[in-house]
């Protein structure tokens, strides 16, 4: 009897993937299931595959829920970059206009001047007391010249961006921008000819001009040039 049940157990255990997969007809079916009522360690086997079974396809289930979470996270850090990637480039091209559109400032509002420098009676400052300016600009052109000498003025101006009108409201205060030698034997520079004759630039006066169509406002000239400047006229008329 013993045998006959070690025979029955090991048949069932060979129909027991059948059965589970519905594979077996409805006899060998029949058999498995009066079997199954009588017999425990069948019942055991029968369970323990069910749960083998199953369990790859909870595994794959959850491998399948991690990677559509991590394909979410990684969506939503892509949109997070996009954004901040975004929201920085407008920061950048807002700061950028904010520097760098400019607008001259008029003379009356630059308040700009050249005064004497108390410690050193031979320098003059080109002081301004109004509008707070983004940048200043400076151009020279020739008044005069000759074979040792260019003497040339400074044309200024100055202009203001969205930045210091927003920011930078209150007018400047006794602000120095440059300094400049009343000495004549100061010069601000120098260039050399192909022959290797040396020309020396001197910077003999100052004006403020805040578009090429506005009229130019004469800041500072130094004595000595306009001594030599009339002199040299005088001596034309005679």
């Amino acid at each position: 009897m013993r045998n006959v049940n070690k025979l029955n157990c090991g048949v069932i255990a060979d129909l027991l993937p059948l059965y589970i997969d519905e594979a077996c007809s409805e006899e060998s079916k029949k058999l498995v299931e009066v079997h199954l009522e009588e017999c425990e360690t069948c019942r055991e086997a029968l369970q323990k595959m069910k749960v083998e079974i199953e369990l790859p396809a909870e595994t794959g289930d959850a491998q399948d829920g991690l990677r559509r979470i991590k394909k979410l996270l990684k969506k939503k850090y892509i949109l997070f970059a996009v954004t901040a990637a975004a929201i920085a480039a407008v920061c950048v091209g807002f700061s950028f206009c904010m520097q760098v559109i400019e607008t001259p400032i008029e003379y009356q509002d630059a308040k700009v001047s050249v005064v004497q420098n108390k410690k050193d009676p031979s320098q003059y400052d080109l002081v301004f007391n109004g509008q707070q300016y983004g940048c200043l600009y400076g151009e020279a052109i020739t008044l005069k010249e000759n074979e040792d000498t260019i003497y040339e003025a400074e044309i200024i101006h100055t202009v203001s961006t969205p930045w210091t009108r927003l920011f930078q409201r209150e007018p400047m205060k006794d602000e120095v921008a440059f300094t400049y030698s009343a000495d004549p034997d100061t010069v601000s520079g120098s260039t050399t000819d192909r022959s290797g004759k040396k020309r020396y630039f001197k910077t003999v006066a100052v004006y403020y001009q805040a578009t090429p169509a506005d009229e130019r406002r004469l800041l500072w000239m130094a004595d000595w040039f306009q001594d030599m400047t009339q002199g040299a006229e005088a001596s034309t008329k005679e």
